[in-house]
């Protein structure tokens, strides 16, 4: 009994030198298969009336949705996790996420990573191709979520490769760190303008997903990842929290290990006082204008020193209220 507590202790270091040199040689926590991998658990990220027709035998339907807010934005973390252990998962499996569009199976894929989720595998095939092609594999009916959560979440979440506005500013404007940006060429150079102003965030890189994957999913094999800079700490964004989210999982599935800017462009466009390379404006909506109300009170301060008289009404009225009732107190004290 003396010695339990250092033979735990032994086997924990044992495990964690393990696992850092399996990520030493080559294993990565995000990747892209053609297969269903052994012992894995099933996420089907499409919406429920589709997951619920037909998927793969023994997949949980798991709505995108329903892990992100209003605005794709990201829910918080505290409900997420809670989300994640209604369909059956605590952070210590190999997960395989499948639905139809990358962009979903990408989103999912960045989240459980951010979770902690020990590894992630993004099925390439989408699932129409799949059930179309009548293919060998299982098929059944989608598995529903229950109201409660029948696992609770044991790993930790790798909270440090999240960066939160205020940080993103300080590091942009102090660090020099190196920028990834995940959207479009012409959403780079402002040429089409999807939030408050156009353009990209000072001293970052065009590096969208066509630049890493080719059409069918697949990472393109002249990618050099030795072009980028790792001096500094690489940070991810792209339009949103969907999107940023999505661009990390692509990252990290190239074999790079960057950071994401959870608010993404959007959130950097809409404070007018910071900083933008190539900035733009799109349509007249998309202009700063003036709240009705502040109009309304610039009219006002123009024209109120113009009424000398509304001030003598006011000043004489002060005046005989005061003389009353100054009056009004000497002719009680007379009578007392």
């Amino acid at each position: 009994m003396p010695y339990s507590l250092p033979i735990k202790t032994l086997l924990f270091v044992t495990l964690v030198l393990f696992t850092q040199q399996s990520f030493a040689i080559g294993y990565s926590p995000i990747s892209y298969v053609d297969a269903i991998p052994e012992e894995s658990k099933i996420v089907d990220v499409r919406v429920e009336s589709e997951c619920r027709k037909s998927t793969l035998a023994k997949a949980n339907c798991l709505p995108i949705e329903e892990l992100m807010a209003s605005k794709q934005r990201l829910a918080n973390f505290s409900g997420l996790l809670w989300k994640l252990g209604t369909v059956g998962l605590n952070g210590s499996e190999h997960v395989l996420v499948i639905g139809n569009k990358m962009t979903r199976k990408d989103t999912m894929a960045g989240i459980l990573h951010l979770a902690g989720q020990y590894r992630i595998s993004i099925l390439k095939p989408s699932m129409t191709e799949l059930i179309d092609s009548k293919s060998k594999w299982s098929f059944s009916k989608g598995t529903l979520a229950p109201p409660t959560r029948i696992q609770v979440w044991q790993t930790l979440m790798r909270s440090d490769n999240i960066v939160l506005h205020n940080e993103m500013m300080q590091l942009v404007l102090h660090n020099n760190p190196t920028i990834l940006d995940g959207r479009s060429d012409e959403e780079y150079w402002g040429q089409v303008v999807n939030a408050h102003r156009g353009g990209h965030i000072p001293g970052a890189d065009s590096s969208s997903y066509s630049y890493w994957f080719d059409a069918a999913g697949s990472m393109k094999t002249a990618v050099p990842l030795d072009s980028i800079s790792t001096d500094h700490p690489v940070i991810a964004y792209a339009a949103n929290s969907y999107a940023s989210i999505g661009y990390y999982a692509r990252l990290i599935a190239a074999g790079l290990t960057p950071r994401v800017y959870l608010d993404g462009w959007v959130r950097w466009a809409s404070q007018s006082d910071l900083p933008v390379d190539a900035g733009s404006y799109g349509s007249s909506n998309a202009l700063p204008t003036v709240p009705t109300a502040n109009k309304a009170e610039s009219t006002e301060r123009q024209h109120f020193p113009r009424q000398p008289v509304s001030w003598l009404f006011w000043g004489l009225s002060v005046a005989i209220a005061f003389l009353s009732g100054y009056i009004i107190s000497r002719i009680r004290q007379r009578k007392n």
